[in-house]
C-alpha cells in the first residue's frame, strides 16, 4: 500500500550545511539531502503511529 502525505513546512539551509525542514505538526528535521530528510520524516511518522496504538 502506498500512502502519499502532503506535509507543509518550510525549508532552509543552515550555516553548517544541513538542510532544515520545519513543520508545525512534526517539528524540525535535519539532513544533508532531500532523500535523507524524507527518510527521517517517514521514521518520525512511524514513531507517532506506534505511540497511538
Amino acid at each position: 500500500m502506498i500512502i502519499e502525505l502532503k506535509i507543509q513546512g518550510s525549508v532552509r539551509r543552515r550555516p553548517n550545511g544541513l538542510i532544515e525542514f520545519r513543520s508545525n505538526a512534526l517539528g524540525s528535521i535535519y539532513g544533508r539531502t532531500k532523500e535523507e530528510i524524507e527518510q527521517k520524516l517517514k521514521e518520525k511518522i512511524n514513531e507517532a503511529t506506534k505511540e497511538k496504538k
